[in-house]
């Protein structure tokens, strides 16, 4: 899991991207930000309105097939015009009440545009609609009910949907098992996030997976098991940081204090060379934090979780230090 922090600004290219996610709704578990979302984001997209205007073109004319307003509306919700983007999808449904992916997509849409009680209801209905369809269709439509019902935060609705997902596509996705440890967190149930953890790293292999459960592991004091894996990461890494804070944490609840210390120290070094002031990575200010907190300085700690909530106020990417920081020293 991501775990950093400096002081931040949301000015640049990236500032832009965490001001589009803080509005956006989706689901953001902080491996996923750093390793995925993160450098997605960081990019623009320069044909997307050349691309709405082709497809404007072509609907002026009196082409009005559903697949031009779905296309139309992907690319408005892209720019995060939330209401352009519903307005197209309601029109694809207009045209073709059986269209799928636009029902589908009209409850995240709703959710960005910060209506969870309609994206919920729209979330359902479109689960309903798709009764019968392909269940690798029908699964991510399960998976955007858990996604509407982890920011209503009802933890019971999103493990059930995400059973339901993983049901109907029993390999299932990555973000499928970091909601479904968000829910198992909100309910105390650190034992069964382990499992769940592991369960999904053997299924996908996933690198963001394996360090998710390697944190729930060392919350739950299983140190003596995350050492062998995490020397391995750190043979192969070449940012080390969060596996140095893993390996600190793990000494340290093996009483090994000194070599905790190092790595902590090491780790805050190779952070600080990272962080690009005018323009902070929230993800590398969280791993920052750990590392100050870890050292003992927890007043530079706080500071850091401030700062990395300035950027992006998501609860999962800030809630390793936090958790953190509410320990005991």
């Amino acid at each position: 899991m991501g775990e950093t922090l400096v002081t931040g600004s949301t000015a640049g290219p990236r500032g832009h991207a965490w001001a589009l996610l803080r509005k956006s709704g989706f689901f953001l578990h902080p491996a996923l930000v750093a390793a995925v979302v993160w450098p997605a984001l960081a990019e623009a997209h320069p044909d997307t309105w050349h691309t709405i205007e082709l497809l404007s073109t072509q609907i002026a004319t009196g082409d009005r097939r559903a697949p031009l307003f779905y296309a139309r509306g992907t690319e408005y919700r892209t720019l995060e015009k939330w209401a352009e983007a519903e307005q197209d999808f309601r029109e694809c449904l207009a045209q073709d009440t059986g269209f799928f992916p636009a029902r589908k997509d009209l409850a995240m849409v709703m959710l960005s545009a910060g209506r969870p009680g309609e994206a919920a209801v729209a979330a359902h209905e479109a689960v309903a609609a798709g009764a019968g369809r392909p269940a690798a269709s029908l699964a991510p439509a399960w998976a955007n009910v858990a996604r509407v019902e982890r920011a209503r935060e009802r933890w019971a609705e999103v493990l059930a949907a995400t059973d339901e997902a993983l049901r109907l596509a029993p390999r299932g996705e990555v973000d499928w098992f970091l909601l479904r440890e968000e829910a198992f967190r909100a309910q105390g149930r650190l034992a069964d996030a382990v499992a769940d953890l592991a369960r999904g790293e053997r299924l996908l292999r996933s690198s963001l997976l394996r360090s998710a459960w390697l944190d729930a592991l060392l919350e739950a004091g299983r140190a003596s098991e995350t050492l062998a894996p995490i020397e391995a990461a750190l043979a192969e890494t070449r940012h080390q940081a969060p596996w140095l804070i893993r390996r600190a944490r793990a000494r340290a609840r093996q009483g090994d204090m000194a070599a905790a210390q190092a790595d902590w120290t090491a780790a805050l070094a190779e952070l600080e060379s990272r962080l690009v002031p005018e323009d902070p990575d929230p993800t590398l200010l969280v791993q920052k934090g750990l590392a100050l907190a870890g050292l003992g300085r927890r007043g530079d700690a706080a500071a850091a979780l401030q700062a990395a909530r300035a950027i992006l106020p998501e609860p999962a990417l800030l809630a390793p230090l936090a958790r953190e920081l509410a320990r005991p020293q």
